[in-house]
């Protein structure tokens, strides 16, 4: 498995395993919402709750998704709690989801999570993805002499400043005439002056000072 981490999602932001994130995504027109009731053959409705994680926190590894049998007043059935249901996973390889209904990520793509209770059943879909990098932090030495380099590390961070492992990172200079960036992490000194080191990945740009002296 590449390294990365996992979060899922209901249109939130809810919890994260290694570097991805699931979505509970709105199905298709023709279905029903997340969260919508289903008609039964047996005079009861089928509810799926949204998940446990407050909307766009973190919450861990998994994202816990409720549901409940109404009857035809929208209350709660006494006796139809979780062990009572069955949920499936229409690909455990990109989320899996245990008996009590909590959904794990486990790799990026779409997939169908199933609640069934006898005749009724309910449907929400997940949608796995990287966790967006939030921060860029980069570190390295602050000053050089003319035609010296110095070498700078980035790290990528995520919203609560865990780290986030194989991104793409972009170098860049913020004046090329006092430094000049060798697109690797490696700055070589033109003139005299002070620039800033710059790393770039997903749209965020982090920076460190530098002085050519």
């Amino acid at each position: 498995m590449r390294l990365h981490r996992l979060l899922p999602v209901i249109l939130v932001l809810g919890a994260c395993r290694g570097d991805r994130s699931a979505t509970l995504l709105s199905p298709p027109p023709e279905t029903a919402r997340d969260g919508d009731v289903l008609a039964s053959d047996a005079d009861v409705l089928l509810l799926l709750r949204t998940p446990s994680a407050p909307r766009g926190a973190r919450g861990g590894e998994t994202v816990d998704i409720d549901a409940a049998v109404l009857n035809k007043q929208g209350k709660a059935h006494p006796h139809k709690n979780a062990k009572h249901f069955e949920w499936r996973s229409l690909d455990t390889l990109v989320a899996t989801v245990d008996s009590t209904g909590l959904i794990t990520a486990q790799d990026t793509g779409s997939v169908k999570v199933i609640v069934d209770e006898k005749k009724d059943a309910d449907t929400i879909y997940v949608r796995v993805i990287l966790v967006p990098v939030k921060t860029v932090r980069v570190t390295g030495r602050d000053s050089i002499s003319v035609r010296d380099t110095v070498t700078f590390t980035a790290v990528t961070l995520d919203s609560v400043g865990a780290p986030l492992v194989n991104r793409i990172v972009a170098w860049s200079s913020s004046d090329g005439t006092v430094a000049t960036s060798l697109g690797t992490g490696v700055f070589v000194g033109v003139r005299e002056g002070s620039v800033q080191a710059q790393a770039s990945s997903e749209g965020v740009t982090g920076r460190a000072p530098l002085r050519v002296w």
